[in-house]
C-alpha cells in the first residue's frame, strides 16, 4: 500500500499522490509534450531505473499520467499541476545563485524559468517561433501575443529565429552576460526577431531610478 499523511487536507492528499522524490520533476519532464522511458530517464539525470519505474507506476496508478504506445503524457489531472510547478519556479529562483560544481545545466530546464521571468508587456501583440538546439537538445517557444508555450523538437519551418550553440553561450545570452554580435552561437533569422526574442525571453533587468 501506498503511504499516505492520513490527513484530510487537500495538500496531504496531493501530496500522498505527487510529494515523493522525482515526481513533480517527472511531471515536468511532461509539461512540454510525451516521452518515451528512456527520453525520461535522460531527463532527470541520477534517477535509478527502479525509482523511475515505480514513480511512473504511481503516477499512472493515480491517473496523473497515461501511456500509449510507448509514451508516457500527462492526463487532464496530471496537466493542472502546471502553475504548481511554475509557481515553485518562481520561488525557486531566489534560492538559484550561481551552478554549483555538480550542477548539470539543460535548455529545457532555462526554458522552463523563461516562463515565469518573459516579460508580458513586450511579448504583446507579438506572434513568433523561436527554436533552439543547444548541446543536441532542440526545443522551441511559441510566443503569441503576450504568452509563450515550451515544446520539446523543432518547429518545422515555421520558425522566425533559430539558434544554435552550447548552453553556457545560452545561459550568457539569456542573463546578457554575452552580447549577441560576438556570441560564439548560429543565429538564423530577422535581426527584429533577434530583438524581440531578447527583449521577451531575456529582458534586460530594470535601469535604477536616479536620485
Amino acid at each position: 500500500m501506498a503511504r499516505s499523511y492520513a490527513q484530510y487536507c487537500a495538500i496531504a492528499r496531493a501530496l500522498d499522490l505527487v510529494g515523493e522524490r522525482w515526481s513533480l520533476l517527472l511531471v515536468r519532464e511532461l509539461l512540454a509534450g510525451p516521452k518515451r522511458y528512456t527520453q525520461l530517464a535522460e531527463g532527470l539525470p541520477g534517477i535509478a531505473p527502479t525509482v523511475l519505474s515505480a514513480r511512473l507506476r504511481t503516477l499512472l496508478e493515480g491517473g496523473v499520467i497515461a501511456s500509449h504506445e510507448g509514451a508516457y503524457a500527462l492526463t487532464e489531472l496530471g496537466a493542472g499541476l502546471e502553475p504548481v510547478l511554475l509557481g515553485l519556479s518562481r520561488w525557486g529562483m531566489s534560492l538559484l545563485g550561481a551552478p554549483r560544481e555538480a550542477d548539470q545545466m539543460r535548455l529545457r530546464w532555462y526554458l522552463d524559468l523563461m516562463r515565469v521571468t518573459y516579460s508580458r508587456e513586450r511579448a504583446a501583440g507579438v506572434h513568433d517561433v523561436y527554436e533552439f538546439v543547444v548541446d543536441g537538445e532542440t526545443a522551441h517557444v511559441t510566443v503569441s501575443d503576450g504568452t509563450i508555450e515550451v515544446r520539446d523538437g523543432g518547429a518545422g519551418d515555421a520558425v522566425d529565429l533559430r539558434v544554435c550553440c552550447d548552453i553556457d553561450t545560452f545561459v550568457g545570452l539569456a542573463t546578457r552576460a554575452v552580447d549577441v554580435g560576438t556570441a560564439d552561437a548560429a543565429i538564423e533569422g530577422d535581426p527584429a526577431a533577434v530583438a524581440r526574442c531578447l527583449a521577451i525571453l531575456a529582458p534586460a533587468p530594470p535601469t535604477p531610478s536616479g536620485g
